[in-house]
């Protein structure tokens, strides 16, 4: 599902009772937090089956986040190479 955080959690809250266990799936854009948020005040059962990925850009780029990573790194951690085993993709249960 690629929609705002709001609009995402109106289609759950809209599909839940059709499909109950329904597993809904979505990109960062969404705003994980806030569609945690949004979900929570309908009620525990529209926080559950509930994931969100979050993309993260190559280690081996110079987009600014990259960049801000590897100086970071260096500063802080000089014996340490850049790594995209480092950057956890993690969800966090909402309920």
């Amino acid at each position: 599902m690629s929609a705002s955080y709001r609009a995402a959690a109106k289609f759950i809250e809209k599909t839940r009772n059709l499909y109950p266990e329904m597993i809904f799936t979505s990109i960062s854009g969404v705003g994980g937090s806030s569609l945690a948020e949004e979900l929570k005040l309908l009620g525990p059962r529209y926080t559950t089956g509930v994931l969100v990925t979050q993309v993260v850009p190559a280690v081996s780029g110079y987009s600014s986040a990259v960049l801000e990573y590897k100086n970071a790194l260096a500063k802080y951690f000089p014996a340490r190479r850049p790594t995209t085993r480092r950057w956890k993709v993690s969800w966090r249960r909402t309920s």
